[in-house]
């Protein structure tokens, strides 16, 4: 699992991928089957299944002085999973790189999100944060 932590993106970067995640993906994952429609959207950051303040944890713990973390366990593959999977559409609204350069990052985001599920599989270990990184995979993967 450590040969994960040489991919992480400084602290800097990741919280502009992350920033991009929310300005423009996150939307994408709102449900309105689990939200009341008589109930504004914008009123609840738990509409979006994994809200900022969910997503804020996940960074701390992987990031915990400002610099990524200095080892990691396998318990850890299903939430790194999900940031891989959040850098990775943040790296897609990236517009300070030209698209060859964000392409190119997204899809070793991409790839080291599915490589963190290997390392914990979904059908032997099912969790929270598998099912949230699947869920983006899976948008990703079948988008045209």
């Amino acid at each position: 699992m450590d040969l994960f932590l040489s991919f992480l993106p400084s602290w800097e970067r990741a919280q502009v991928l992350v920033d991009n995640y929310f300005a423009n993906f996150s939307w994408l994952y709102v449900s309105r089957l689990l939200h009341p429609p008589s109930i504004p959207l914008s009123t609840s950051s738990r509409a979006i299944p994994l809200p900022n303040e969910d997503l804020n944890v996940i960074m701390n713990d992987f990031y915990p002085t400002g610099n990524p973390a200095e080892h990691l366990s396998v318990t850890d593959a299903h939430r790194l999973a999900v940031l891989f999977m959040i850098f990775q559409l943040g790296t897609i609204m990236d517009l300070e790189k030209d698209s060859v350069t964000a392409a190119s990052d997204s899809e070793l985001f991409h790839l080291l999100a599915r490589a963190a599920l290997v390392a914990d599989p979904l059908t032997e270990h099912t969790t929270v944060s598998g099912i949230q990184a699947f869920v983006r995979m899976w948008s990703r993967i079948l988008r045209p």
